[in-house]
Formats: C-alpha cells, sequence, structure tokens
C-alpha cells in the first residue's frame, strides 16, 4: 500500500501532459479541490501519515484513475483490504503524531 501511493504520486505528478490533467479532470468531476499527491519524504517521519490520508480522503479520484486504461496505472490499482489496511495505518501514525506533540 505505501509504495504503491508514494509511486502512484511520481506518476501523476511527472506526467504532466496525460496522468496530471486527468487528475484534475477526475478531482473537478468529483468536486474534490485538484491538489497534487503528497509524496513521502524520508527525512519527514510524518510525511507517511499525510501521503495516506490524502490518498484515502482521495480515494474515488484515485480509483476512477485506475479504472481508465488510457493512463496505463493499473499496477498501482488498490484492493478493499489495501485500502482497509491504508486506513488502520493512519490510524496508527494519528496517534504517534499526537505523543510526539
Amino acid at each position: 500500500m505505501y509504495t504503491t501511493a508514494l509511486y502512484l504520486a511520481f506518476s501523476i505528478v511527472r506526467s504532466t501532459t496525460i496522468a496530471l490533467p486527468a487528475w484534475r479532470r477526475y478531482c473537478k468531476q468529483l468536486k474534490l479541490k485538484s491538489h497534487i499527491l503528497p509524496r513521502d519524504v524520508v527525512t519527514r517521519w510524518n510525511s507517511t501519515y499525510y501521503m495516506l490520508s490524502f490518498a484515502i480522503r482521495y480515494c474515488a479520484a484515485i480509483n476512477v484513475m485506475m479504472v481508465d486504461k488510457s493512463l496505463k496505472l493499473r499496477k498501482f490499482e488498490l484492493e478493499t483490504e489495501e485500502w482497509a489496511i491504508a486506513e488502520d495505518l493512519v490510524a496508527v501514525l494519528l496517534v504517534s503524531m499526537h505523543a510526539c506533540y
């Protein structure tokens, strides 16, 4: 799950002529703000939390993008169990964040 979200973020940001405009279009269709997916930063321990919590909030847009075969992002598609694992991980990371502040 973690690496899938990371690689998906990189793939969308790098594809400025195909995937990025599609991301913006799908966000607009789903009435979501068109934010770029946050990426994990090795030197910032809480960036994993921000990346996964964003992915969960935008799971509808991510799932719609995975269905679009022309984007060639199907290898990043997440199963229902993986989304559940991401939600559990975000809950654990949230507790860790509150403990540190």
